[in-house]
């Protein structure tokens, strides 16, 4: 470790006090006749002091814990991460990063539910079975410590009841199609595996009464139980026996009725080794593994042969059929997944993941598979083209995926259920066939509508993501079209299959009308009597929904014909078009006139009508008053990245419903924007256009990706939707709370982050920690100005001992305002001594290691650096405790020689190589905000940036720093940053904290002597 010469904060405390107490000794013989005034003000002044230095010190751990959890969630430790993320947000008000960082944590896909806590054995893990029932609402466990199956509700992690009667381990367990009832085996001697041991009992339960209606053993099957399944007509069960006695071999047919035997398929030396077996989707058919690297189909009705599929791999690990049953769908023990055409063999598609497959299991639909690996890994793959649409770290084996394909049960020795969707992303709506054109919610949220780029147009519900009508069929035409609810909800008009307006009743799925007119857009006024249309001709039609007349023609006298926008203002009285052109009119909805033309881009009203909101071309933002025109606001186009082909594309601008942020899609970043501060509240990453609102500003709708054409430009969002979270601070801790399993900090981890309650020796004896203590952030605290005061001369401080000072001492007869005062300023040195002592501690920690090149600094301003993939770039930054920094990364403009970079990730490594921040896999060119935004630097040193390329593009990129609050130079050195730690740009939370005790320590001069 370096030995740099520090200056000690404590050095100027110790000096302070010294001080304060001569000067007190002073006071107390001197009486002012001002004393009887200022021993009013006293109080106060030292608890505004006490408070802000308290503050400096809560934020300052705050950050620390923030960072730590997202070290620990990089690590594949979720529980302690979210537990160190929801302290680090404890205090009312936390910092931005620790807001964020608890975003990243509990909205990324992750525990949901420990279902059942690991049999406490000495050095072992108990091993887990487990299985949804057909619905989704309940899942049956067991594990090999237990010869009980345990059903729990999957909702709530609440366990419904036990099933007695197995007296031996249970290693296989299923559901009937129905959900009615429960089959399982069990053995004496199998520990974690899948068909090893005797296989000696069979029993079916009844899931109601948690009763047993057959129980078949050893005697009724010498050569034993394994895998059971039910056939999709819940009829039959199938098991296979036992694969050590070339005697037996068979799948053994059963009935579900009273537990007869009722055929068998195979037997002899050409089905040695019979290991799992599936049912067709139609139940026709059977699918085995026979040996390590063959399979076998069977006619499920005949027992014949169908097919055998010879040397598919050499280690066959797991075989399913595709919903529509015309593939399947095989995995090895070395993570290759192979999709086999069940008719001819051939392969179609061939994929490889990182680990052994554990677990597979197709979406519905059957274009989708996900795969659970043994290195704890949870992909989604796309069936025909084998690109990877998901990653997730699940960190333990993955036992069973629900119906829906929202979540899975894993077994991490304790039993948990974990979420595959994000946190923020609340619902999908999947089974659209083609790119989706436009969306829209009912008025009361309840309700989303879809329009594809075919004209497809669908009815969904929001809570559950179902379709409830699909009211046009895609057609062959193609163009702009919009879906619209009316002001009451009851009506949606679209297009229909000829193009011209439908309307719809929304309750029925009938249509109501149709309007004689073929329009590219389309909207209901505010009273929902009228409905105007923007097409052909250059016409504005404004037409009455009652009767389906003609009322109104607006004529646009320019050249256009294609319409981009309409718009009404909210009272009626105005509208505002677009065109293709982006020729802007402002209309007098009652004479039909012009008012004025504005040549923008993205023009809109705000909610309130006050504001109008337009694009000026570059990028800007500019926020105009809409009576006089007057600009008001703006945010800057370069927050906006370059996107393919060196341009940046607005695809979506829409104010919230409170009027108070943006929803921004740029490119293929989508951010929601506070517009009085011009700072980004909410990042979620790559989704596609178009997105809207929720009626309630609590929900986005959006598309599943975008799509480029073969020159960079954006044509359209993805096929599926997707509903995500908006969400306060205060609304992200309560769900939370309610929706992540949450990790307890042990003793030893309380001690080691410094979390307060910590142990009590009787707790720490046996390792249970106390209690939680509630949060408060749901009570904001007033916003605490530190008083101006007179800076104090650091730089002549020189290195002395760390003394802790004794605080003057007062006489007993004090009176009350001197007793209150000295409490005050002795809790006030109490947090000044905590946060210097987290400061040191901090910065000892945080110093950097002996091979660093102090060479390779860099300062504040801009640093260009070409990326040829797969390498990265290694930069070095000064950074101070305290300071205020602001990180963006531009791709160059792509040439001949480059499409610019894509698919890079961003890391900030704190001086002792803790990651701080980290944003992977996002595409230089399509980005929206700077990587990092105002972030508060914990620590003095050397912070290192690293900009990584995946692999894909190459091209070059400027990064630019900024830097706000304690930077006054470029570029400093690290040890002249260390001597600045006691000068006027020092630690801010240090800072704060030794002036506001002198400030509470020099009250004690103005107060009035102890003796009257």
């Amino acid at each position: 470790m370096p030995n740099y010469k520090v200056r000690h904060p404590r050095t100027l405390v110790t000096t302070l006090v010294i001080l304060v107490a001569v000067m007190f000794a002073v006071s107390l013989s001197v009486a002012i006749p001002s004393q009887a005034a200022d021993e009013n003000t006293a109080t106060p002044n030292a608890n505004e002091n006490l408070a802000t230095a308290q503050r400096s010190a809560d934020e300052a751990k705050s950050l620390y814990w923030a960072a730590s959890a997202r070290l620990l969630q990089k690590e594949n430790d979720p529980f302690t991460a979210l537990a160190l993320a929801l302290e680090a947000n404890r205090i009312p008000n936390p910092p931005d990063q620790a807001v964020r960082a608890l975003e990243d944590i509990a909205y990324a896909p992750g525990p949901r539910k420990i279902l059942a806590k690991n049999p406490n054995e000495p050095f072992y893990s108990a091993y887990w079975k487990a299985t949804y029932n057909p619905d989704g609402k309940m899942i049956v466990a067991a594990n090999e410590y237990d010869h009980n199956l345990h059903l729990f509700d999957a909702i709530s992690g609440r366990e419904i009841r036990q099933f007695e009667g197995h007296q031996l381990t249970i290693f296989a367990v299923a559901f009937s199609p129905d959900g009615s009832k429960i089959v399982s085996s069990s053995s004496d001697t199998c520990t974690g595996c899948d068909y090893e041991g005797s296989g000696r009992e069979l029993i079916l339960w009844d899931v109601q009464s948690g009763k047993q209606i057959w129980k078949l053993d050893e005697q009724k099957m010498p050569g034993g139980f394994y895998n059971p399944v039910f056939s999709p007509d819940g009829d039959r069960i199938l098991t296979n026996d036992s694969i050590f006695d070339q005697s037996f071999n068979h799948l053994i047919e059963w009935s579900v009725k009273d537990g007869k035997e009722i055929k068998r398929f195979g037997g002899g030396d050409n089905f040695s080794n019979i290991r799992k077996s599936v049912f067709s989707p139609d139940g026709s058919q059977i699918l085995a593994r026979i040996g390590d690297n063959d399979l076998i189909l069977w006619d499920a009705n005949t027992t014949n042969e169908i097919k055998r599929f010879n040397d598919v791999y050499q280690s066959v690990s797991l075989a399913i059929f595709s919903p529509d049953g015309n593939s399947i769908l095989v995995s090895d023990m070395l993570g290759q997944i192979k999709v086999l055409d069940i008719h001819t063999g051939e392969m179609k598609v061939n994929f490889y993941t990182t680990g052994a497959i554990d677990n597979m299991v197709f979406n519905p639909d059957g274009d989708r598979f996900y795969a659970s690996t043994s290195d704890g890994k949870v992909v989604l793959l796309d069936a025909n083209t084998g690109d990877t649409l998901q990653n997730i770290q699940a960190t333990t084996d993955v036992l069973a995926f629900s119906p829906d394909r929202r979540h899975f049960v894993v077994d991490s020795s304790d039993l948990v259920l974990w979420d595959i969707m994000a946190g923020d992303e609340l619902q999908q709506f999947i089974g659209n066939s083609k790119l989706i054109q436009n969306v829209a919610f009912r008025p009361d949220g309840r309700r989303v509508a879809s329009i594809s780029i075919t004209q497809e147009v669908k009815l969904w519900d929001v809570d559950t993501g179902a379709m409830l009508y699909q009211l046009v069929k895609p057609s062959n035409q193609s163009g702009s079209m919009n879906v619209v609810f009316s002001p009451d909800g009851k009506i949606l008009a679209s297009t229909d299959t000829n193009g011209f307006i439908a309307l719809w009743d929304v309750y029925t799925g009938k249509k109501i009308r149709s309007l004689d007119t073929r329009a590219d857009l389309f909207i209901f006024s505010p009273d929902g009597q009228s409905l105007l249309s923007a097409g052909g001709n250059n016409e504005l039609i404004l037409w009455d929904v009652a009767t389906g007349r003609e009322t109104r023609h607006y004529i646009n006298e320019s050249a256009e014909t294609g319409w981009l926008s309409i718009q009404f203002s909210p009272d009626g009285h105005l509208i505002l078009s677009i065109t293709t052109k982006s020729d802007t009119a402002l209309w007098d909805v009652a004479t039909g006139k012009t008012l004025r033309h504005l040549p923008r881009y993205n023009t809109q009203f705000s909610p309130d009508g006050h504001t109008v909101l337009y694009e000026d071309g570059s990028n800007n933002l500019i926020f105009t008053d809409a009576i006089t025109g007057r600009e008001t606001n703006r945010i800057s186009g370069s927050n906006f990245a370059i996107g393919n082909w060196g341009i940046t594309i607005l695809s979506n601008v829409v104010f919230s419903p409170n009027g108070r942020q943006i929803l921004i899609n740029a490119n293929d970043d989508l951010s929601v924007w506070d517009i009085a501060t011009r700072q980004i509240i909410r990042h979620f990453g790559t989704y596609g256009r178009p997105a809207v609102f929720s009626p309630d500003g609590h929900m986005i709708l959006t598309t599943d990706s975008e799509v480029y054409s073969d020159n960079g430009y954006l044509l359209s969002g993805g096929s599926d939707l997707v509903l995500l979270r908006v969400d306060s601070p205060d609304e992200l801790i309560q769900w939370t709370l309610a929706n992540r399993a949450v990790g307890t900090l042990t003793c030893d981890q309380r001690a080691y982050y410094g979390i307060t309650p910590m142990c009590s020796a009787d707790e720490a004896s046996t390792g249970t920690p106390p209690a939680t203590l509630p949060f408060i952030t749901s009570i904001p605290s007033p916003t605490l100005t530190p008083t101006a005061t007179t800076d104090l001369n650091r730089t002549t401080a020189t290195t002395t001992p760390t003394v802790t000072p004794p605080l003057p001492s007062l006489t007993p007869t004090a009176n009350q305002a001197t007793l209150t005062v000295q409490a005050d300023m002795t809790a006030a040195s109490i947090a000044t001594q905590d946060v210097l002592q987290y400061m040191t501690v901090t910065a000892i920690a945080l110093t950097p290691s002996l091979n660093f090149d102090d060479k390779a600094l860099i300062g504040i301003g801009s640093h260009h650096d070409v990326l040829n993939p797969p390498n990265w770039k290694v930069w070095h930054y000064q950074g101070t405790v305290g300071e205020i920094v602001t990180i963006k990364i531009t791709a160059d403009p792509a040439t001949s020689a480059s499409i610019g970079l894509r698919d890079t990730s961003f890391y900030l490594n704190g001086p002792n190589g803790l990651v701080l921040e980290y944003v992977n896999d996002f595409d230089l060119n399509h980005r929206a905000d700077a990587i990092l935004s105002d972030y508060r630097l914990p620590a003095t040193g050397i912070y290192t940036i690293e900009v990584h390329s995946a692999g894909l593009n190459t091209g070059g990129y400027t990064m630019t720093i900024e830097s706000y609050g304690v930077k006054s130079s470029a570029a400093v050195t690290a040890t002249q940053a260390v001597d600045r730690t006691l000068t006027q740009e020092s630690a801010e939370p240090t800072l704060k904290a030794i002036e506001h005790e002198r400030l509470a320590q020099q009250t004690l001069t103005l107060m009035p002597s102890a003796t009257p």
